[in-house]
């Protein structure tokens, strides 16, 4: 049953999210309801396996979307790849036991490992590889959730012990930090760029907003903005939409909780089906208004009633 989650109304809707329902055996693969017309051509329908994903969900293009994908052998992550209604679950062997975050800027798709190593895969390659992009000089579990792209596509990662991390964002192929100290909050679990251009910063196990000041790249000032209720522990996941609303994902409480601009106002919340680390908006065919969350081991669409930003 998709989910919609619109201004303060929480309601059910009657079409399935891809893969169909969590509580549920599903067809291999299960087509989303609408088939929309992402550009000039022929519409496209989109449809995810139902056996996805992992940890992690990005989309690179409107009909292309990405989500980690675990194999019978317990400790190894594929990443999955859907071209429409094209299933490719073993896409690329990501050669690592956990993946962290994934994001893609153009047409590369980067991923943390359990250790915070970020790697870039080039989209177009005719045989994908990866590349090791970025390596901090602490090798600690809590930095694989602290990747993520702004708007002008820059890349941002952590580095550094939890609860002692810092933020590094990568223009072009230079990395440099933004952060002046370390972030000494707790464990760094989500971040996204607000409309304005700073830095937005959920906790991983104290449920606090923070927000990171910028100014050419670099920290001006921080301050925590509020306790976000709705979560408790293992808040792995932010998106932001067109409005400026926050939506906050709590792995600890199964819940997507929205917050309301300017103060980020909590105004309601999602209960979803299992152990929740990724989201993003989707885009084209996906419907630009869902909020795809990666839900252990199927994709949960919530409507949200805007579009997110890239």
């Amino acid at each position: 049953m998709k989910r919609c989650l619109l201004a303060a109304v929480l309601c059910a809707c009657g079409s399935s999210p891809p893969g169909g329902s969590p509580d549920a055996d599903g067809p291999a693969d299960a087509t989303i309801d609408a088939a929309v017309d992402a550009g000039p051509g022929t519409p496209v329908t989109c449809a995810v396996p139902a056996n996805t994903p992992a940890e992690a969900i990005a989309f690179a293009s409107p009909e292309t979307i990405f989500y980690t994908y675990t194999t019978t052998a317990p400790d190894t992550r594929w990443i999955g790849r859907q071209d429409g209604a094209v299933s490719r679950p073993t896409w690329f062997d990501a050669g690592v036991t956990i993946i962290g975050k994934m994001v893609a800027i153009d047409r590369t798709l980067y991923y943390t490992d359990t250790s915070g190593r970020v790697y870039a895969v080039d989209l177009d390659a005719t045989t994908p590889s990866k590349d090791l992009i970025f390596s901090p000089s602490h090798a600690d579990e809590n930095t694989r959730y602290g990747l993520f792209a702004d708007t002008a596509g820059n890349l941002y990662a952590l580095d550094g012990y939890s609860g002692q991390e810092r933020i590094f964002r990568r223009a072009g192929t230079t990395w440099s930090e933004v952060t002046t100290s370390p972030f000494t909050a707790g464990p760094i679990g989500a971040i996204v760029m607000s409309p304005a251009g700073d830095l937005l910063v959920l906790t991983e196990f104290s449920d606090q907003l923070w927000r990171i000041s910028l100014d050419g790249g670099k920290e001006t000032a921080r301050a925590q903005l509020t306790t976000v209720k709705g979560a408790s522990g293992l808040d792995f996941g932010l998106a932001l939409d067109e409005t400026g609303a926050l939506y906050a994902l709590s792995a600890g409480t199964r819940a997507l909780t929205r917050l309301a601009p300017p103060t980020f106002t909590e105004t309601n919340a999602a209960m979803l089906p299992g152990y929740e680390q990724g989201m993003a908006f989707g885009r084209g065919c996906w419907g630009s208004h869902d909020l795809y969350v990666a839900a252990g081991t199927s994709i949960v669409a919530i409507d949200v009633g805007a579009s997110g930003t890239p």
